[in-house]
């Protein structure tokens, strides 16, 4: 008996009809990539892998395996239709994992639908995807066009391999290669919250049914909310505290018209950790001269002086300040209002320009998803398009490539209507001082000379600003403030605990006179996006947790790193409680919970 050489093999081989060429590559390939990405992956997932190798493309390769079985036509094309669409929603899904950590809900696809427009999607996968994405759509169209062909000259002809071989072929194809790069990503992405976790595992044809069910429900209104503010009663003695307290609004005080007259131009300045204590104004124990330019501006202008920092670090922070909400975790999950919505509404362009890498803390693909500003610009476009930007310390862009980089990005574009966020770096520990002053070492503590160097970017700033009558005029406002209050690094604030909430600079530079704003009002930073609300003449949104400071507000609520919940007033000291072990000792820390949850927790 003869021995079969490899070239009759591969000859044999070559005879094969396409479609088994097209099982046969998709097998071996599907059975290489899941032991690679498993060896790289941890091991002990393995039994997850299993359980979607054996539920997640089931129903495609139940109706090919009908279509081999009857010879049927029919069933051939719908198996082949189904194979791609499986393929394709996996890699779909898989990329909107990888780009929002967004998994595949109900609630995932009514954001996608709501929040994603051309700049979005632009941002998410590249400048030209209208391009690529066409074409890419129609090779897609044509390879199942073309493997629909295949499946039904395939299933008609006599003579070709063993049917159960290619059933199972197939059933590779289809579950070891759209499973495997999805295991793996789950896998070394270890910082994705434990509750996204099942979603990316989940098998299609349970999210699928997910999907079904929860769009029943918010459809014809079957079973609870999924978010809401919840009703609770108060007890009468809890009741009366939050009315003497002005917590809780008579009919009268929350119909009243917002004071801030319409500015088409806002630009905001949030210095990274600017307590207000760091000051000379407000701290008598900084070294003279420290902050003259920042102290002076507090004399020309509208500046407040009991407003506080709702919540930190810098994205709890920005978080506060763009969506009004104190808590930044649950904003990961829920469909909210952003103001940078409500400007676009308005007409305005809104801007975000920051100096940190849009890779760091995945900040690109979460700020994107949840503040959905028009336009970012992290460090990585900043160096890109600004060749002049400098770093600061190691975590990202100067403060004065910062403010540098503003002014020319708003002499170039001469946005008519803009809404503009700019956080800095400076004045993070370790901290860093840019600008003349940089090499000075006027203080020779590193900390007093970042913000020394801070006042002076910022000086001169508004200096030019205000100047430039082509950036500043009777539409324009500037804000001056701080993205949270001092939460790390040495404690050079009068403060005993760095962490909990403080008051940060607040200051209005404009050329109208700013009638009826009390500069004494109690109010903190999830209320300046009501303000900005109310100045459009929009109705606060239902997930806004702030209110319109120019209103009636005699008191600050906000948040800490410890997750503490703090409400501040003028005339009593403030009340607290801990938000994961809450437990009122008072008539006041009861009412305060109940007030929290009731208005603040969704």
């Amino acid at each position: 008996m003869s021995r079969t050489t490899w070239k009759e093999r591969w000859q044999r081989f070559a005879a094969w009809h396409p479609f088994e060429h097209i099982l046969t590559g998709g097998a071996a390939l599907g059975m290489i990539l899941p032991v690679v990405f498993w060896i790289v992956a941890d091991p002990g997932y393995t039994n997850l892998i299993v359980d979607m190798l054996f539920t997640d493309l089931l129903p495609a390769a139940v109706l090919m395996a009908l279509a081999l079985a009857f010879r049927s036509r029919v069933l051939a094309v719908t198996g082949t239709v189904v194979t791609a669409f499986y393929l394709l929603v996996k890699i779909g899904t898989i990329f909107l994992y990888a780009e929002s950590f967004m998994p595949l809900t109900f609630d995932s696809l009514v954001m996608l639908h709501e929040h994603t427009d051309h700049e979005g999607v632009k941002a998410m996968i590249g400048e030209y995807y209208y391009l690529w994405g066409t074409l890419a759509a129609l090779l897609v169209i044509c390879g199942i066009v073309y493997c629909c062909v295949q499946a039904v000259r395939y299933v008609r002809q006599e003579k070709r391999q063993d049917r159960a071989l290619v059933c199972v072929m197939l059933f590779l194809v289809l579950s070891l290669i759209a499973n495997a790069r999805y295991t793996w990503y789950r896998e070394v992405n270890t910082v994705v919250e434990e509750n996204y976790t099942g979603h990316v595992i989940m098998p299609l044809s349970i999210s699928f049914a997910e999907i079904v069910r929860d769009g029943a429900k918010e459809l014809f209104g079957m079973g609870e909310e999924k978010y809401g503010f919840r009703e609770i009663a108060f007890a009468p003695e809890e009741k009366q505290w939050l009315l003497e307290k002005g917590l809780l609004q008579t009919a009268s005080e929350s119909t009243q018209p917002g004071k801030l007259p319409r500015f088409d131009r806002i630009l905001i300045l949030a210095i990274e950790s600017l307590d207000g204590d760091f000051l000379n104004s407000n701290n008598p124990e900084m070294p003279a001269g420290l902050t003259p330019n920042l102290d002076r501006l507090k004399k020309e202008y509208l500046s407040f002086h009991n407003y506080y920092s709702a919540s930190h670090p810098t994205s709890w922070g920005i978080n506060s300040l763009i969506l009004s909400r104190p808590d930044y975790k649950p904003d990961q999950k829920i469909r909210n209002v952003s103001i940078c919505d409500l400007f676009r509404e308005a007409g305005y362009t809104s801007y975000f320009l920051c100096p940190v890498g849009g890779e760091f803390g995945d900040n690109r693909k979460r700020f994107h998803r949840m503040l959905r500003f028009d336009r970012m610009l992290f460090e990585e476009e900043i160096r890109r398009n600004y060749d002049y930007a400098t770093g600061a310390g190691g975590w990202g862009l100067s403060d004065e490539s910062m403010l540098r980089v503003t002014m020319d990005l708003l002499r170039k574009e001469k946005p008519e209507r803009y809404f503009m966020l700019v956080t800095t770096m400076d004045s993070h520990n370790p901290y860093h001082a840019s600008g003349p002053t940089a090499g000075a070492h006027k203080f020779g503590v590193p900390f007093y000379d970042s913000i020394h160097g801070v006042d002076d970017n910022i000086g001169r700033f508004v200096r030019d600003f205000t100047a430039d009558p082509e950036l500043f005029n009777e539409r324009t406002l500037l804000i001056v403030t701080a993205d949270h209050s001092a939460s790390h690094g040495k404690n050079f604030t009068r403060r005993k605990v760095l962490a909990s909430p403080a008051k940060i600079p607040l200051i209005f530079i404009t050329k109208r006179k700013l009638d009826g704003l009390d500069p004494d009002q109690l109010f903190s930073t999830i209320d300046l996006p009501a303000a900005f609300a109310r100045m459009l003449g929009k109705d606060l949104p239902e997930t806004f947790c702030g209110r319109d400071f120019t209103t009636k507000k005699p008191f600050a609520l906000c948040r800490d790193i410890s997750e503490t919940i703090y409400v501040f007033f003028n005339d009593a000291a403030p009340v607290k409680f801990e938000k994961q072990d809450p437990r009122p000792r008072n008539t006041a820390e009861k009412a305060l919970l109940k007030f929290y949850l009731q208005f603040y927790e969704l």
